[in-house]
């Protein structure tokens, strides 16, 4: 089962190339789980092309800076809605495999390009920009998004730049049944990441026992659907422990999560139990 994929697609006066996007996007081998379609101000017919491809399209000034454009895109994409977003612009012609083909090299390569790790970067964007509560909804996104894997080291990383708005959030909310989260979250981005553990040398937060029986077939030379049927789950369960181990390893690849568990000794620890 492959990752849910959501399209953003910008554009500015793009009538002549829009058609071969549109049909690009409806030719995917690997369909996306929805479109977000943005306009910079054109003064061709581009919005009336993405109203009848896609419905409903969010129209911005002219002089609307590219990333400015995608920022307003992904905040319109629900943190359920999509694990990784598709990036396009007017001008692209996607080939029928191009969104297969870059999910296959993605997941070679180990990289886990999540809503949570947007979430947090529009978060921090908005916080940068001086609009308070933008970001605090952008972080109250991230934080529901995140409790339910137990994320933490996405927000530590970012330090005490996303840790004041997690106190604001707190503030709100005290009595809240997540509360207790949200206080793991203060103190972890408060430390920067160095919050000492007491076990799995130093991790935030420690690897669960199916979580290491993964980490140890990451090792070898087995493919995803072999890990799979070695633990007899099934392939999506192996991805989601994977994405698990990457965040708490701190880590975007296999290799890299093997390279740091050698540090942390934790394959030869787990094989001695």
């Amino acid at each position: 089962m492959n990752p849910s994929v959501v399209a953003l697609l910008v554009s500015h006066d793009g009538t002549r190339w829009l058609p071969a996007v549109i049909d690009g996007l409806a030719a995917q081998t690997c369909p996306v789980a929805g479109v977000v379609c943005v306009d910079t101000g054109s003064k061709d017919d581009s919005v009336d092309l993405l109203l009848d491809a896609f419905d409903e399209v969010a129209t911005l000034p002219g002089r609307t800076s590219y990333p400015e454009a995608v920022r307003n895109g992904l905040e319109q994409v629900s943190a359920d809605q999509a694990e990784w977003i598709w990036l396009l612009h007017d001008d692209s012609n996607p080939a029928p495999d191009a969104l297969e083909r870059l999910l296959a090299a993605a997941e070679a390569g180990g990289r886990d390009g999540t809503v949570l790790e947007i979430l947090v970067l529009v978060a921090l964007a908005h916080q940068a920009g001086g609009d308070v509560p933008a970001a605090l909804v952008a972080t109250r996104r991230a934080v529901a998004l995140a409790q339910a894997e137990g994320y933490v080291r996405v927000f530590a990383d970012e330090g005490t730049a996303v840790a004041t708005l997690l106190k604001a959030l707190l503030r709100r909310r005290p009595a809240d049944p997540g509360a207790g989260y949200l206080r793991r979250l203060v103190a972890a981005a408060s430390s920067g990441g160095h919050q000492p553990a007491a076990s799995q040398g130093g991790l935030i937060e420690p690897l669960s026992d199916r979580e290491l029986d993964v980490l140890r077939l990451l090792a070898t030379e087995l493919g995803g659907p072999e890990v799979a049927r070695e633990l007899h789950v099934a392939l999506s369960t192996v991805r989601t422990h994977t994405k698990s181990i990457y965040a708490k390893l701190g880590v975007g690849s296999r290799r890299a999560a093997v390279r740091r568990a050698t540090e942390l000794d934790l394959l030869a620890r787990h094989r001695s139990h």
